[in-house]
């Protein structure tokens, strides 16, 4: 173990700034006033939301690790949060780089980033179809196991009828646009690996009122990033305990189940 990038690691975590907020139970763009049961993260197929994110985990992770890693999201997404509203102007892509760098400050490698912008016009439908196959494309092999991808099929077809996905409510808000992130973590020759995909959904609907009928058009932009991360084990598995003491009752709060649809 490198023992100079695991005391900065270990400082990072202790000193690191969380937004002072009051923890919501947000799921699906619902908040439950019902006390919600912990994850089992022993489960095989198992997906949470753990605040603005839907983590899936495959075959080979061991509970603790799973626990440990949605808890290094959320712990990111927390001091990205307080980083991106102590500073002026700050951009979705600004929010996505503190993210990843908080990330790659607590054992998690950075391999590879990319980022794509899709213009999507015409019915709000055409949208949240775009995200599964942008999130099968970056899993790549592994997409086919992926627990993500069977819960965005499932929200898809029980949303026909209402054609805006509602992923996260409060928490997905950032600025002007709406975030979320979906992400994948599996093994691979030995090593635990994480793929993430974040969003960016910017939506603008008009309407115009001819006499008594309404004319409604709908416009949106639909921006991703990509990144893929390895797991040192030997640094995280030494700062997991720091973080979940760091975030405590607020762990419990924004980390749930989700059922497989």
């Amino acid at each position: 173990m490198d023992q100079d990038n695991l005391a900065l690691s270990t400082e990072f975590v202790r000193d690191a700034a969380l937004p002072a907020v009051t923890p919501r139970r947000v799921i699906f763009g619902a908040e439950s006033a019902e006390e919600t049961p912990p994850p089992d993260f022993s489960a095989p197929d198992l997906a949470v939301t753990v605040g603005s994110q839907i983590a899936s985990f495959g075959d080979g992770l061991d509970a603790s690790l799973k626990e440990s890693v949605s808890n290094g999201f959320l712990f990111a997404q927390q001091v990205a949060d307080k980083q991106v509203q102590d500073a002026a102007n700050a951009s979705t892509e600004d929010w996505y780089n503190s993210y990843v760098d908080v990330l790659s400050r607590i054992g998690w490698n950075r391999e590879n980033k990319s980022h794509s912008l899709k213009k999507i016009s015409g019915v709000s439908t055409d949208v949240h179809k775009e995200i599964i196959p942008i999130v099968t494309a970056a899993l790549g092999p592994v997409a086919a196991t992926a627990t993500v991808v069977r819960v965005l099929e499932g929200l898809q077809n029980i949303n026909e009828a209402s054609p805006w996905i509602t992923l996260f409510s409060k928490s997905s808000q950032r600025a002007t646009a709406n975030q979320f992130q979906m992400s994948h973590t599996y093994v691979e020759d030995g090593v635990p690996r994480i793929s993430l995909i974040a969003f960016e959904l910017s939506a603008e609907r008009k309407i115009t009122q001819v006499l008594f009928f309404k004319l409604s058009t709908d416009s949106a932009s639909l921006s991703h990033f990509e990144t893929k991360m390895s797991v040192d084990k030997s640094i995280f598995d030494s700062v997991a305990p720091i973080i979940a003491d760091r975030l405590k009752e607020r762990a419990k709060d924004f980390i749930l189940n989700i059922p497989l649809l």
